[in-house]
């Protein structure tokens, strides 16, 4: 991941008089060593300090700024889905606090807490506003209650706590549910919110965002020749990159799939009716279509049911009602659970 490269850059730097940083790095490494270790930088004009405090605050702080980007690896982010640098900054000092080693990555016994901190980063990755202005208030803030509060395991309430105490709240409404299923392909928190949605692929291998129904189907020629109705074509066009057509896949799956139908795919690569429709349900694909023809209405119903998950997954208790365009099409044949 991108953010070790920058650590390891930062770490050179240190024994270096009154050498700056660009603020890409000190916004990754500038703010934790202060965070962690108060008194080796000044907050808006970085600066290293003579002497070996600063290299014994460095030398103390880059292990945890390592294992924390590497768990956001885990997580599977990049610099292109990893919207905001400085969710690192509190991960790295939760895992300092506590004198975690690198066996907190892997271990068993902590799979819950680090389930609990993915879900936590995710959440504060796509609820809009919270890595923005006043961010060392925040990081202060989250601080304290990991102090106070992180002596035994990630903690989740406190922290949330303490941003709803800055105007920082991880609550969402049904118009930001709303808003979420809006997002469209290579969107910067396109993956987050199909991470939260679909948790079950190991991001520590490769995997791509993949249209569940091929993009290279929806020419207009293409979807003419599939039978679609000329006044439905826009429709089709400008569907096929929404979060609704979209789904996290692995790398190697993903180049086996190429261009063909969703329904073909899905029967050649899980062989037995039981993975199939474990694969169908986990990835709300009930009901999916055979060809192109019924591709609005698959459409629609699933970004009802991704609805539904977030209102679910993110506590939201209220819907804020239909969901609205794309139209329903004609009824024709569709993959079956289980088929």
């Amino acid at each position: 991941m991108e953010i070790l490269g920058h650590i390891e850059s930062v770490g050179a730097e240190i024994g270096v008089v009154n050498s700056p940083f660009d603020d890409h790095i000190f916004m990754l490494a500038g703010k934790p060593i202060i965070f962690i270790n108060q008194g080796c930088l000044t907050v808006h004009r970085p600066r290293i300090p003579p002497g070996d405090v600063c290299r014994l605050a460095w030398d103390q702080t880059r292990d945890s700024l390592l294992r924390a980007a590497t768990l956001m690896d885990m997580f599977g982010f990049s610099s292109r889905t990893l919207t905001a640098d400085s969710v690192v900054v509190p991960l790295a000092y939760y895992l300092h606090r506590r004198s975690l080693a690198d066996s907190y990555l892997h271990s068993t016994a902590d799979a819950a807490d680090r389930l609990a901190v993915q879900h936590w980063v995710i959440r504060s990755l796509v609820k809009r506003g919270i890595w923005g202005s006043g961010l060392d208030t925040l990081l202060t803030r989250l601080r304290r209650a990991i102090d106070e509060n992180g002596h035994g395991g990630f903690p989740v309430t406190e922290l949330e706590h303490a941003m709803t105490a800055l105007g920082k709240s991880l609550a969402f409404d049904p118009t930001e549910i709303d808003e979420l299923l809006e997002m469209g392909y290579g969107g910067p928190r396109t993956f987050s919110v199909l991470s939260l949605l679909y948790p079950g692929l190991d991001f520590t291998k490769e995997f791509h965002e993949d249209h569940i129904f091929p993009r290279s189907r929806f020419t207009a020629k293409r979807l003419a020749d599939a039978g679609v109705p000329h006044d439905q074509i826009e429709k089709y066009r400008a569907a096929v990159d929404s979060l609704p057509n979209l789904q996290l896949l692995g790398g190697l799956p993903n180049v086996e799939k190429k261009a063909k139908l969703p329904g073909d795919w899905v029967a050649t690569a899980f062989p037995t009716a039981e993975k199939r429709s474990s694969y169908v349900h986990d990835n709300d694909l009930g009901g999916l279509p055979l060809d192109l023809a019924d591709f609005l209405t698959f459409y629609a119903q699933r970004r009802e049911r991704m609805q539904q998950r977030l209102l679910k997954t993110l506590g939201v208790t209220e819907p804020s009602g239909s969901p609205g365009d794309p139209v329903l099409g004609s009824d024709h044949g569709s993959y079956k659970d289980g088929a």
